[in-house]
């Protein structure tokens, strides 16, 4: 279940040296200009709110249905699961390769 830990809202830039090490959520802007939480490397995006609670759903979720979500109520941070099934994303995919790594996976499923 979820265990509430501190929230750090304070950075809106990303750091790579120490990102991977922090121990607490950051809130960063997406390209899009959206808000997004980084914890240890990886994004999430923002996929409902409920009352005060927000929940966050890792940004690979529709490419490897990555399962990992964190709920944020107030300051507060909690993780329901921590095992990614992907690597952490360097950088951001080329336009269109999406497809085309969706249609590998859907292979290798199969």
């Amino acid at each position: 279940m979820f265990s509430y830990l501190p929230l750090l809202i304070t950075s809106l830039h990303f750091s790579a040296a120490t990102e991977l090490d922090s121990k607490q959520p950051l809130m960063v802007l997406s390209r899009a200009g959206t808000l997004q939480l980084r914890y240890q490397g990886h994004t999430f995006n923002k996929h409902v709110t409920r009352g005060e609670k927000v929940y966050w759903r890792c940004s690979q979720y529709l490419v490897y249905r990555c399962k990992v979500r964190i709920q944020t109520m107030m300051d507060e941070f909690s993780i329901s699961k921590n095992d990614h099934n992907h690597p952490v994303v360097v950088r951001p995919r080329a336009y269109g390769s999406l497809k085309l790594l969706k249609q590998r996976l859907g292979n290798i499923r199969s």
